[in-house]
């Protein structure tokens, strides 16, 4: 037989209600309490109250009474919202500061659950400064006139890096539903760390292209020297025989050096605004991929190199096309979001 439940632990109504059937079906309290897997003492009070006033159900207003007054729970979620990254124990001393009141971070917890604020994970999102969201937003307008067939003629690239050590912790938060991407709370990133292994790659809605490991400091000469021994192989793989090519604005892909040599093998390039990884689909490809490389741990850099490829090569055709297929999608959330962050 399993044990009694805790104490504290309401009985439900329609539990309830079968205590009320069984005792009129003539079972005594000790057979109903066996039954039931109820003290008791619980089912004498729960007959009792039935007995005195026809009803199983609780009588309105009982129960303990709330700690916090509405007003102490309004200062409570304030503290909170005005800055996500206190915890609980952060906020219980806010909190006793401006209200004399001391209450447990269980109670904290409790009350911020009830206004919805629950303690989330903050997501990443790159550093935006005005500039960059009024050319992001400028993009979008650009973009959203675009016809959705449009963007399976885009070869889209990047770099991306796995890294050996184990990244930093991530930030908790209290929010809302729906509010992850608010600017208060994201964490925002960097584009650069120690400890990393380096690769560029290409895809397109036809599949992967194709992924390289990258030696050294990457710089134009280098991105060039990519680009001329791989970008044709990968559209001859994905059976490209013309497209456009989509990169960044990271410097060494928009200098002088890479501009002359584009041009000189007719490359048409893609209008781009910087900081924004959100709308390029090949990042979601890298997080997939970074997620299974964190699954091994590396002795060298060969290591990493041989798993990374075999777990680009194991990516699904469909998938690669469903992500570019979501590019309509992403540029509406970016036109909607006015050049701000957005959840991809």
């Amino acid at each position: 037989m399993r044990p009694f439940r805790h104490m504290g632990e309401h009985t439900d109504l329609f539990m309830k209600g079968k205590i009320v059937a069984y005792n009129e079906c003539g079972y005594s309290s000790a057979d109903i309490a066996l039954m039931t897997n109820i003290l008791k003492s619980t089912i004498c009070r729960i007959l009792n109250n039935f007995k005195a006033t026809g009803s199983p159900a609780r009588k309105i207003g009982s129960g303990r009474k709330k700690i916090l007054t509405p007003r102490n729970t309004k200062v409570l979620e304030r503290i909170s919202e005005d800055n996500p990254r206190l915890l609980s124990g952060e906020i219980s001393k806010q909190f006793s500061k401006e209200t004399g009141l001391v209450v447990s971070r269980t109670t904290i917890r409790s009350y911020l659950k009830d206004c919805g604020l629950k303690c989330r994970t903050a997501r990443k999102k790159p550093k935006l400064t005005q500039r960059h969201i009024l050319l992001r937003f400028k993009l979008s307008k650009i973009f959203i006139t675009y016809a959705d067939e449009f963007w399976s003629t885009v070869i889209f690239t990047d770099e991306f890096t796995v890294q050996f050590a184990p990244t930093k912790k991530n930030t908790l938060i209290y929010r809302r539903n729906g509010e992850a991407f608010e600017e208060k709370n994201i964490v925002k990133t960097t584009k650069y760390g120690a400890g990393k292994v380096m690769f560029w790659a290409a895809i397109s809605a036809n599949g992967v292209g194709i992924i390289v490991p990258i030696e050294g400091n990457m710089n134009a000469g280098v991105y060039v020297n990519i680009l001329s021994n791989n970008l044709e192989l990968a559209a001859r793989k994905m059976q490209m025989s013309s497209y456009i090519l989509m990169h960044d604005c990271a410097s060494c892909h928009t200098s002088k050096f890479v501009e002359d040599w584009l041009k000189t093998k007719n490359i048409s390039v893609l209008n781009w605004a910087p900081q924004s990884p959100d709308l390029n689909p090949i990042e979601n490809l890298f997080a997939i991929m970074k997620s299974e490389a964190e699954k091994f741990s590396f002795k060298n850099r060969s290591e990493v190199i041989t798993k990374v490829i075999e777990i680009l090569n194991n990516i699904q055709k469909d998938l690669c096309g469903k992500l570019v297929n979501s590019m309509p999608d992403r540029v509406k959330c970016m036109y909607a979001a006015k050049g701000k962050s957005t959840k991809y």
